[in-house]
C-alpha cells in the first residue's frame, strides 16, 4: 500500500528528462530518503525510519528555482547524498551529504559557472566496491566529473575526458569491472540525436565509446540506463518516429537489437513524458515502468534474463513522474518507488 510523503509536489509538464522527478533511496532495512521539488520551487528531502510508513522533512534547499534538477543516492546504512543544480545570476551545482542518518547535512562541493545554463542532468553514483562517490555534470558541452574517497572532504577531477558531449542522460557502474558508464546524446545540425555511452576506469580514465542508437530525424526521449550484476547494460527510451509520429517504448541490452515493450498505433504521444524508469532487483530482474496517456496509470514489464513478462498495472490511479531505486539494497527483495499522484 502506498504511503504519502508530502502534498506539495511540483510537476514540470511536458519534460522528458527527469527534471523535477521525485527520487527515493534506501540505506538500510528501515532508513529511507525521498526528495522532490515543491510548489515553491524548493528541493525537499524527507526521511523515513520505519521502511516508508511515515516521513519527516529533514532538509530544504531554496535556491533551486530555474533548474529543478537533482539526484539522490544511498551511500551506506547511515549515509546518503544529493546533488542539485541552481540558477540565479550564475549557475552550477552543490552536493550535500549526511553521515548520521539525515540528522545533519553538510555542504561538500560547490561548482559555480558563468554564462548560459546548460540544460542537462546532474548526477551522483556510488561504488560500494571501492567506497568511491562520483559526481557527473555538464558545463556547456564540457563533461565535468569529480570523485571522492572520503565522502566529499576532498575531490579528484576527471573532467574533459572522452571528447565532446551534448546532453548528459544517465550514469551507472559495472560492479564486475568497476567501470563507469556515462550515457549521453549528441545533437548535430540538423538534429541526429545519436546516443552513446562512454566507459571509464574507476579512476576516470577514458576507455571507449559505443554508439547505442540514433536514426536521423527520430527523437528518443525518456532515456534511462541500468547495469546488472553480470555487467549487462540496459537502456530504455521512447522512440518517436518523425515520419509517422508514432511512439514506441523500447529497451536495448548492451549493443544488441531493440525490443519493443509498448506501442499503440496512433499518430500522437502515448506515454507521459518523464514517466519512464528502469530498475534492477537483487536477482538481476529488470523492471521498466511507464505511464500511459490514455488512462494516466503506471505499468511495468519485467525481464528475467531471457524473456519479458506481460504488462502489469503498478499504480491504478492517475499519476505521473514515477521514479525508483535504480538498484535495490543488497540482499533485499524489496523495490521502492516514488511518484506524483494527481489530485
Amino acid at each position: 500500500m502506498p504511503n504519502q510523503i508530502d502534498n506539495d509536489s511540483k510537476i514540470i509538464a511536458g519534460d522528458d528528462r527527469g527534471f523535477g522527478h521525485p527520487a527515493i533511496v534506501r540505506c538500510s532495512d528501515t532508513l529511507m530518503f525521498a526528495g522532490h521539488v515543491n510548489d515553491s520551487d524548493e528541493l525537499e528531502i524527507h526521511k523515513s525510519i520505519d521502511n516508508g510508513s511515515s516521513w519527516t522533512l529533514v532538509k530544504t534547499i531554496t535556491d533551486i528555482a530555474g533548474a529543478r534538477k537533482f539526484s539522490l543516492i544511498a551511500i551506506n546504512s547511515t549515509s546518503a547524498g544529493f546533488i542539485y543544480s541552481y540558477f540565479n545570476t550564475n549557475y552550477g551545482y552543490q552536493i550535500y551529504i549526511t553521515t548520521n542518518s539525515g540528522t545533519d547535512w553538510t555542504l561538500k562541493k560547490t561548482e559555480n559557472y558563468t554564462g548560459t545554463l546548460f540544460d542537462a542532468k546532474y548526477l551522483l553514483i556510488y561504488n560500494s566496491n571501492i567506497s568511491r562517490l562520483y559526481a557527473v555534470a555538464m558545463r556547456g558541452t564540457q563533461f565535468v566529473g569529480r570523485y571522492t574517497d572520503n565522502l566529499g572532504d576532498s575531490w579528484t577531477d576527471w573532467s574533459g575526458t572522452g571528447g565532446v558531449y551534448s546532453n548528459l542522460v544517465d550514469v551507472d557502474i559495472d560492479y564486475l569491472t568497476n567501470y563507469i558508464y556515462v550515457y549521453y546524446h549528441y545533437s548535430g545540425s540538423p538534429p541526429t540525436y545519436v546516443h552513446y555511452w562512454k566507459s571509464f576506469t574507476s579512476n576516470g580514465t577514458y576507455i571507449a565509446q559505443s554508439t547505442v542508437l540514433g536514426v536521423t530525424g527520430n527523437t528518443y526521449p525518456d532515456q534511462n540506463l541500468a547495469i546488472d550484476s553480470l555487467g549487462n547494460r540496459y537502456i530504455t527510451y521512447v522512440k518517436n518516429v518523425t515520419a509517422t509520429l508514432r511512439d514506441y517504448l523500447m529497451v536495448r541490452k548492451n549493443e544488441g537489437s531493440e525490443t519493443q515493450l509498448f506501442y499503440v498505433d496512433l499518430a500522437s504521444p502515448q506515454i507521459i513524458k518523464g514517466s519512464v524508469a528502469i530498475n534492477v532487483d537483487a536477482n538481476d530482474n529488470i523492471y521498466v515502468f511507464y505511464t500511459k496517456i490514455a488512462d494516466g496509470k503506471t505499468y511495468y514489464k519485467m525481464y528475467n534474463g531471457s524473456t519479458w513478462g506481460t504488462e502489469t498495472e503498478l499504480i491504478g490511479v492517475a499519476n505521473n513522474r514515477i521514479n525508483c531505486e535504480k538498484h535495490v539494497l543488497e540482499g533485499s527483495d524489496k523495490l521502492h518507488f516514488a511518484y506524483y499522484r494527481q489530485p
